[in-house]
C-alpha cells in the first residue's frame, strides 16, 4: 500500500482537526467531509485497522541565498558523527502500554480483531515493508512476531494485553532503545524513563475505548506534567494522581533546570544516566516513585532489534512532506 499524499492545505487542515478533536476517529470523519474521496485510508488500512503514516525529519538539499539549512543529515547520520559537536542531555522514554494508541481503536471492531487473527502475516507486513526484507522473509518474521507475543492462541479480546505490548514494543520501544544507546556510545548523558502509572483517567479512552482498561497509554505521562482538564472535564484526579504529579514535575524541572532529574533535594532516588548501551539504566516511574533499573523489557526489544533498520543507509528513505 502506497502512503497518502496530502496536499498543504489538507495537512493544516488535519493538525488543526487534531488540536481542536478529542478524537481521532473525529479528525478522521472530519477530514472525510471536507475532503471526499481524499485518500486518508487504504485498503490495508480498512481491513486490518491501523495506517501505516511514517512522520520523519525531511533534509534540506537545497535552500535560498543567504540561508542556512536546518535539517543537513538524519538524525542517524548526526549521531553517528558527532566527532566536535555538543551533545546536550536528554531526557527520553516511553510508557509501559503506549500500543494502546493504536490497540484501543481496534478493539472496537470484531471484523478487524478477526481479520488480524486470520491474516496475521499480511497485517505485519503493512509495517514490515520497509525493511530489507523479501516478502517471503517478512511472512515468516511475522510468524516469529506472532508466536513472541500470542504463543498458539488466537487473537482475540482475550489477548488485549498481548496485542498493547506488540504495539508498544514496536512502534515506541524499539524506537526509543535504539537511539538512547546511540546517544550514550556517542558520550551524550542520557536519561530512559520507562512510565508504568496508571492513573483515574487514560488517553485510551480519547483514542478508541473508555470502557477497557489498556494499562498505561501513550500521553498517559504527559497528563501529570501539563493539565487535561478540557478532555477529562468531568473527572478529578485521585491523591495518587496528585503524588505522580509531585514526583513528575519534580524530575522535568530539575532537568530543565540543570540537566540532572534528581538534582536537587526531594524524596526521589537518584537518578543515574545511561553508563553504556550493555547496561543501560532507567527510571521506572510507578505508583510507588521512582526506581532505577537496567535493559528495559531486554527481551521484548531484542526480538525488534533484529527486525528494525540499524544502518544509516536503512533510513535514507525520507520523502514524507
Amino acid at each position: 500500500m502506497q502512503n497518502a499524499k496530502f496536499t498543504l492545505e489538507q495537512r493544516v487542515f488535519m493538525y488543526d482537526a487534531y488540536v481542536k478533536t478529542e478524537s481521532c476517529r473525529e479528525v478522521h470523519r472530519q477530514f472525510e467531509v471536507k475532503y471526499p474521496g481524499a485518500p486518508i485510508q487504504g485498503r490495508e488500512t480498512k481491513k486490518h485497522g491501523v495506517p501505516t503514516i511514517w512522520f520523519g525529519p525531511v533534509v534540506e538539499s537545497a535552500v535560498g541565498e543567504g540561508d542556512e539549512m536546518f535539517i543537513s543529515a538524519t538524525p542517524l547520520e548526526a549521531i553517528l558523527s558527532t566527532a566536535g559537536q555538543h551533545l546536550a542531555p536528554w531526557m527520553v522514554g516511553f510508557t509501559s502500554g503506549d500500543g494502546a494508541i493504536l490497540a484501543a481503536g481496534i478493539y472496537e471492531h470484531e471484523s478487524v480483531i478477526q481479520n488480524l487473527n486470520e491474516d496475521f502475516e499480511g497485517f505485519m507486513d503493512n509495517f514490515l515493508s520497509r525493511s530489507k526484507e523479501t516478502q517471503t522473509e517478512r511472512r515468516e518474521t511475522a510468524k516469529r512476531i506472532r508466536e513472541f507475543y500470542f504463543g498458539n492462541k488466537p487473537i482475540n479480546k482475550d489477548t488485549r494485553k498481548a496485542m498493547v505490548d506488540m504495539y508498544t514494543d514496536m512502534m515506541q520501544g524499539c524506537c526509543t532503545d535504539s537511539p538512547v544507546k546511540l546517544h550514550s556510545k556517542a558520550g551524550a548523558t542520557v536519561y530512559y524513563y520507562y512510565f508504568d502509572y496508571r492513573g483515574k483517567n487514560s488517553f485510551s479512552a480519547v483514542f478508541g475505548d473508555p470502557t477497557e482498561d489498556y494499562g498505561v497509554c501513550h500521553m498517559d505521562d504527559m497528563m501529570y506534567l501539563f493539565p487535561e482538564d478540557h478532555i477529562f472535564s468531568n473527572s478529578t484526579k485521585t491523591a495518587e494522581d496528585d503524588e505522580m504529579v509531585d514526583i513528575m514535575t519534580t524530575i522535568w524541572t530539575n532537568f530543565a533546570r540543570t540537566g540532572n532529574p534528581t538534582s536537587e533535594v526531594c524524596n526521589l532516588v537518584k537518578w543515574r544516566p545511561v553508563s553504556s548501551p550493555e547496561v543501560m539504566e532507567y527510571g521506572h516511574i510507578d505508583s510507588t516513585g521512582l526506581h532505577v533499573r537496567h535493559n528495559l523489557l531486554k527481551d521484548h526489544l531484542k526480538l525488534w532489534s533484529s527486525i528494525a533498520p540499524t544502518s544509516a543507509d536503512d533510513h535514507k528513505e525520507r520523502d514524507e512532506l
